[in-house]
């Protein structure tokens, strides 16, 4: 199943499009598409618009616009692609959609938004969950303050977020029952922060892992400081983590953090043997700017007293067995 922005009948209004295709990639609509919502133009802006099967042979549309005075609206089709129903949130204000599911044992839609409802920079997380029929399980403005990526449950689902007003944990995960309840009594802290302030984790999404918890896959900013390390987190059924976080992908290397005529910064994230190299465009070395053991941290090197000419350098940072290049520019 497939649904676009089709610009066919009218150049400045896009109309809502939808496909369905067999295990053979054989069209089953008409050829081009079938309107979603037929004789009835969309708004411009289109931000997002997603579709699932609605297990019956049909679909269930979801259609955001990208402007400030939007709607969140579903589409429910047949197979035939005629609509069903048609049903939207009451809050004009601008929607992003964080995600959108159909649960695999209900027959329901999940859909986390962020909504400006106040207007401006006030964005809150919602989440709403839409039955076969068309209604609204948990009201129609959803509930608030749960958000991010969503993973199934025997009863429910496990949201994880970016948790933008707990910048001490940042990244949290609830469970909620079909209900609406949040089973949690608090949510699940995902991290902390490092010891120079910044966020632990970042960028989550989930997964379900067997046992009516969810694996957590989440950017680690532990040790590395602009690399992009990922580690997973498991967390229980009962809202209690797994094991510690471990990393899935890991760079050991060290990385160039600032250059500048004057200095020049690294960072490494473990101890071991370094060299710091400086080449000319030609590729001759002009300097070892440091060799030798170090231990993790961070690290600055002048330059000023190199009396390096004008030009275009390049920088060598080899550690861990990988190495990372920048490039130096200096004017005088």
């Amino acid at each position: 199943m497939a649904t676009w922005g089709d610009y066919r009948w009218n150049w400045y209004t896009p109309y809502l499009f939808q496909q369905h295709l067999d295990s053979d990639g054989n069209t089953l609509l008409q050829r081009n598409g079938a309107p979603v919502l037929t004789g009835m133009g969309v708004q411009l802006n289109m931000a997002f618009s997603d579709g699932v099967p609605d297990g019956q042979g049909g679909g269930i549309w979801l259609y955001v616009a990208g402007d400030s005075n939007s709607l969140l609206r579903l589409v429910r089709t047949n197979g035939a692609g005629h609509t069903l129903w048609d049903v939207w949130s009451p809050y004009y204000c601008w929607h992003g959609i964080g995600d959108f599911q159909r649960h695999p044992i209900y027959s329901t839609v999940w859909i986390t938004t962020g909504e400006n409802r106040s207007g401006g920079q006030n964005f809150r997380s919602y989440l709403y969950s839409v039955d076969i029929n068309g209604r609204f399980l948990f009201g129609p403005g959803g509930i608030p303050n749960v958000g991010g990526q969503l993973t199934p449950t025997t009863d429910g689902m496990i949201a994880v977020e970016t948790d933008y007003e707990a910048p001490a944990t940042h990244v949290v995960a609830k469970r909620i029952h079909t209900s609406s309840r949040i089973l949690w009594q608090n949510p699940v802290a995902l991290g902390g922060l490092t010891p120079g302030g910044a966020t632990i984790f970042y960028n989550a999404s989930c997964s379900p892992d067997g046992g009516d918890g969810a694996v957590v896959a989440l950017g680690d900013n532990r040790g590395m400081s602009g690399s992009h390390n990922i580690s997973g987190q498991r967390v229980l059924a009962d809202g209690m983590l797994g094991s510690p976080p471990v990393p899935v992908i890991y760079n050991p290397g060290g990385q160039i953090q600032s250059l500048s005529a004057s200095r020049v910064s690294y960072f490494l994230p473990q101890a071991g043997e370094i060299r710091l190299d400086l080449y000319d465009l030609l590729g001759r070395r002009i300097a070892i700017l440091q060799q030798g053991y170090q231990q993790a941290g961070n690290y600055s090197i002048p330059l000023q007293d190199r009396s390096l000419p004008s030009g275009v350098y390049l920088l060598r940072l080899e550690a861990a067995g990988q190495a990372q290049m920048g490039k130096l520019v200096i004017l005088k």
